[in-house]
């Protein structure tokens, strides 16, 4: 799989895993070269021995191509993607819970990953040396020309007020419309590490903005999210406070922190997320509270200033490697800014 990408190997990857160990889905998370963001990608194929024992309980031949079974009805084993100590990502089988996972899956997939990630570092250390190629230029062009058609495509058509487009077509299109934008800033992600493989020295893109319009961002962001239902309320500042930042990064920021939350919480908590002024700095405070439901109606149960209450969806529960990637992207980006990320202990009610 040497100078091809995560995305164009991973399918090519779970097929051969398939052989292996039987499961229903295989999901990887990585962190990009800059440490800046995180990607998730899922197979498209199940392992061939489950398609088959599938086939078998329904009595009918079934392509590879199937429906998985609920994310509640699944069990998953989970690895870590490294190599040299550097931690690329992490890499997971699931599969019904009627078919427990035995401990010589997991070393399998132990072996697994660590194939993959010897090939995921050949690549980039390939195109590094590619993209240092002036015959590269025209690739590269390319590799920006094919995403920024299809973000223009895309939001050309929601623009049109001539049709009206149905909710789950426009939920389509503006994730597609998401899933563009990430291929592009992985291609930015590729130049910036181009230059002696050393990362840009000027990572954040920052510009006057208002804390409410980070929210709105994360909001946004949060709505076309894949996973399960939580309760997310914002208490932002009364006023419309300014600060200097990455729009798109630290909105990013907080949707990961919220999914680290919700990750660690009592599934019937909800997710909040405070601003408060300390000194001349802002402050961002994500974590969980008891809702108060049925609670008679007063100052102390409702939020000062609430910017918005909704069920967003989230990621799945309990899944502390990744949590371990998002932290590290956060802290990356936090601290381009100039700032700390304070991680309180799992269990705290703030």
């Amino acid at each position: 799989a040497t100078g091809q990408s995560i995305e164009d190997m991973f399918d090519l990857f779970a097929h051969a895993a398939g052989k292996l160990v039987q499961f229903d889905l295989a999901t990887v998370a990585w962190l990009d070269r800059n440490r800046y963001d995180i990607h998730t990608l899922q197979s498209k194929l199940r392992s061939a021995a489950a398609t088959e024992s599938l086939g078998d309980k329904v009595g009918t031949s079934h392509s590879s191509e199937g429906k998985t079974p609920p994310e509640d009805a699944l069990v998953s084993i989970q690895t870590r993607v490294q190599f040299g100590g550097e931690n690329l990502g992490t890499l997971t089988l699931s599969r019904s819970a009627g078919r427990p996972f035995a401990p010589r899956d997991l070393k399998t997939l132990d072996l697994l990953a660590t194939h993959m990630a010897v090939a995921v570092r050949n690549d980039r250390l390939k195109r590094r040396q590619n993209w240092s190629r002036p015959e590269a230029m025209a690739d590269l062009a390319h590799a920006l020309r094919t995403p920024l058609s299809s973000i223009k495509g895309y939001s050309s058509s929601l623009l049109q007020t001539d049709i009206s487009w149905a909710p789950e077509v426009r939920k389509e299109f503006l994730e597609t419309i998401d899933r563009e934008a990430d291929r592009l800033n992985r291609v930015i992600d590729d130049l910036l590490v181009s230059v002696d493989g050393a990362r840009s020295d000027s990572p954040v893109e920052r510009s006057v903005t208002t804390v409410d319009t980070l929210l709105r961002l994360a909001e946004a962001k949060l709505l076309t999210s894949a996973g399960r239902h939580r309760v997310v309320r914002f208490e932002p500042l009364p006023n419309q406070t300014r600060l200097l930042a990455d729009q798109t990064r630290i909105s990013q920021v907080l949707v990961y922190l919220l999914r680290c939350a919700a990750s660690s919480a009592p599934e019937e908590d909800e997710l909040l997320v405070r601003v408060s002024n300390r000194g001349d700095r802002v402050a961002f405070e994500i974590g969980t509270r008891e809702q108060n439901v049925g609670h008679a109606s007063g100052a102390e149960s409702r939020p000062r200033a609430s910017h918005g209450v909704g069920s967003f969806t989230l990621d799945p529960p309990i899944d502390p490697i990744d949590d371990a990637l998002r932290l590290s992207a956060c802290r990356t980006v936090v601290e381009g800014h100039g700032a700390e990320l304070e991680v309180g202990l799992p269990g705290e009610r703030e």
